[in-house]
C-alpha cells in the first residue's frame, strides 16, 4: 500500500536521529555541518559520510517512496523502515509534513500503529500516482 505518512506519526516509532540505523549514529547537528560544508553525497552505495548523504537529500529530495514493514502476527518489526531511513531524516529536517510510503506487513499492525484500515482508507491523503 503506497500511501503519504504523516512523519511526525512515523517519527514517533523510528527516529532516524535518536537510534544508529546507519552502523554510526548522526544528529541533525552533524547533518547541518555538512549542509553549511557544501559536503553533499549523492552516491547512494557511498556509506563513509552518512551526514553528507542525508544533507544531499535535504537539498535533492528523493521522489521514490520510503519502505515499511510493520511485520506480521505476533511478529512486529522493531524498526519499521527497511528502506529510505536517509531519505526519512531529509524530510524530517526539510520540516516535510508527509513522506511519501510503501507499508507492508500485517493489516492489523499497520491499521494499529497507523491508522490505516485493511480497504486503503487512510487519516492522511493517498498519495497521487504516477
Amino acid at each position: 500500500m503506497i500511501v503519504n505518512l504523516k512523519t511526525e506519526l512515523l517519527l514517533s516509532y523510528c527516529d532516524p536521529f535518536g537510534r544508529n540505523v546507519w552502523g554510526n549514529p548522526i544528529s541533525r547537528e552533524e547533518v547541518l555541518l555538512a549542509l553549511s560544508q557544501n559536503r553533499l553525497v549523492s552516491d547512494f552505495e557511498d556509506k563513509s559520510d552518512p551526514a553528507g548523504r542525508v544533507a544531499y537529500l535535504v537539498v535533492h529530495k528523493a521522489e521514490d517512496p520510503i519502505e515499511i514493514d510493520v511485520g506480521q502476527l505476533d511478529s512486529f518489526a522493531e524498526w519499521f523502515i527497511t528502506d529510505g531511513n536517509h531519505r526519512f531524516a531529509a524530510a524530517l529536517l526539510r520540516g516535510d509534513q508527509e513522506i511519501l510510503c510503501s507499508i507492508s506487513g500485517c493489516p492489523e499492525y499497520i491499521e494499529h500503529f497507523f491508522g490505516l484500515d485493511r480497504l486503503g482508507a487512510m487519516p492522511v491523503q493517498p498519495a497521487k500516482q504516477p
